[in-house]
């Protein structure tokens, strides 16, 4: 069976949090030092920050000849649908204000870790549409429509 899948890493997601971690780190060192009692919360904030880079570093898009499924970083959100279910996928470009992450979206759901390209899934039985960031939306497109249409 053939599987192609489409990654595409957050760089933008690492410009945020690996500065705001490695900030973090240093407060808790310095408040540590000083047993200071701020030491839980930098170690709470860095955990968090860190979290937050595992789950947004990238979106990995797979598609095979019955589904098409995403998922975010380590892959503890990832989503799966059934290409009998799928109407279209169109490549899109988003705007600035649907911005990165998981948002609600004017029709349905966005999730993208970076850039401002995606593919917009249509679904036959439902007015939602879902949006998933790539960097490579018309590559993405062709091969879920080869077994849509």
């Amino acid at each position: 069976m053939e599987t192609k899948s489409f990654t595409q890493h957050g760089k933008l997601m690492y410009l945020i949090f690996i500065p705001l971690i490695i900030t973090n780190l240093y407060l808790f060192a310095n408040a540590s030092a000083n047993l200071g009692e701020q030491t839980k919360y930098y170690a709470i904030l860095s955990l968090l920050f860190l979290l937050c880079l595992a789950c947004f570093n990238k979106i990995t898009i797979t598609i095979t000849k019955q589904t098409l499924s995403f998922s975010m970083g380590i892959g503890l959100i990832k989503k799966t649908y059934p290409l009998s279910n799928i109407k279209s996928c169109t490549p899109i470009k988003n705007s600035i204000i649907n911005g990165w992450g998981i948002r609600l979206i004017q029709g349905g759901w966005l999730y993208n870790v970076s850039g401002f390209h995606a593919i917009e899934i249509q679904f036959k039985n439902e007015t939602k549409i879902i949006r998933i960031g790539t960097d490579k939306p018309y590559e993405v497109a062709e091969e879920v429509n080869k077994y849509v249409k």
